[in-house]
């Protein structure tokens, strides 16, 4: 691609396809890893026949994963770039992993940054962050909710108690010295919002290992112990 052609690209800002759900969307990744050699594509056909999916649905999402690190240019074959390989790597050992892998290729997405800049101050309902990703770009709100859940996906926000999206502020990857605590394979099985709270916990501990450890909370049952 040329550097007239990237900047275009970039311009461009390519949103996730409509027809195609983000889970099915990562299946695309795991596909291309499966069918093909870490130096050659995979033809279109044989991704849409593997996914069960139209090969024009499968080019419509890979423009956005195209776009974002994970494949080469070209949609007549899909060939995935080196992040992308190594996502479909870790989705295949540890989904915990995988996504705090994510999180740090897409740090300084420009969807990143811009959900980043509407939670901040305060949460807001997902379809208030969906329509505020899409601003300028499209109209079919459904293409920001997937792009919600693309951030989800990646650790970047989360839904609060309040049902509201939030920002996952702290880092979440655990220390090396923790990684008996639990097996990829528990983590992987664990439920969305159970999987955050492994992660909340690995973040806790973290900081009681730090050499400047931030001072543990009081919760009113140790009040009334203490």
């Amino acid at each position: 691609m040329s550097r007239r052609a990237a900047r275009h690209s970039e311009a461009t800002r390519i949103l996730p396809a409509e027809a195609v759900a983000p889970r099915r969307q990562l299946e695309l990744v795991d596909v291309s890893a499966r069918l093909g050699p870490a130096a050659d594509g995979v033809p279109i056909g044989a991704v849409s026949r593997a996914l069960g999916i139209a090969e024009r649905t499968i080019a419509d999402a890979h423009g956005f994963l195209r776009q974002n690190g994970l494949f080469e240019a070209g949609c007549q074959t899909f060939t995935l770039t080196p992040a992308g390989r190594r996502l479909a790597e870790l989705r295949a050992l540890d989904s915990a992993h995988a996504r705090l892998y994510l999180r740090e290729l897409w740090a300084s997405a420009w969807f990143t940054t811009a959900a980043v800049g509407l939670l901040r101050p305060c949460p807001h309902d997902t379809t208030a962050l969906a329509e505020h990703l899409i601003r300028g770009v499209s109209r079919r709100i459904e293409r920001g909710l997937h792009l919600v859940h693309w951030l989800e996906y990646a650790l970047v926000v989360r839904k609060g108690d309040d049902g509201r999206m939030t920002l996952v502020r702290e880092t979440l990857t655990p220390p090396p010295s923790l990684s008996f605590m639990v097996t990829s394979e528990a983590v992987t099985a664990l439920p969305r919002e159970r999987f955050l709270e492994v992660m909340d916990a690995y973040r806790t501990i973290t900081r009681a290992l730090s050499p400047s450890p931030q001072p543990a909370e009081t919760s009113p049952r140790d009040q009334q112990h203490a």
